[in-house]
């Protein structure tokens, strides 16, 4: 929520930025003002300016940075990691599974042996998944 908060602070704070730099723009076109002007200006307001509303204006502006860009890169690159990782060392590309109203796969046999023929097939693993029951004697 407080991610959010800041996002939306941001982002007014760079419409509004960008709005007054098109207005100055316009202003010293239109007028052909000189640029020495409008540098004294923007000097002159931030040496009056409170120093902790910058420090503000330049950490909401930061964490927006942040949330869009650095954290969205981090996240999609943590899934494809995780998705490589799956496919090479967990379960790989194919699952084959029981059909839903049986309790195992039909003729396991036949497929282990498909797979044993196939050159196309680099590895394979059969796995048992659900309950048992260990006894010791």
């Amino acid at each position: 929520m407080i991610i959010k908060i800041f996002a939306f602070l941001g982002y007014l704070i760079l419409f509004f930025c960008i709005y007054k730099l098109i207005m100055l723009c316009l202003f010293l076109y239109k007028n052909k003002i000189s640029l020495k002007v409008g540098y004294f200006l923007a000097i002159r307001a931030i040496k009056r300016a409170n120093k902790l509303m910058i420090i503000a204006i330049i950490s909401v502006m930061s964490a927006t940075f942040l949330a869009l860009l650095v954290i969205s890169g981090v996240l999609s690159g943590l899934i494809e990691g995780s998705i490589i990782t799956f496919r090479e060392k967990g379960l790989g590309d194919i699952i084959i599974s029981p059909l839903s109203n049986k309790q195992y796969i039909l003729n396991s046999d036949n497929i282990i042996n498909t797979l044993k023929s196939d050159k196309r097939v680099k590895g394979y693993s059969y796995r048992y998944t659900g309950n048992g029951i260990v006894e010791a004697n």
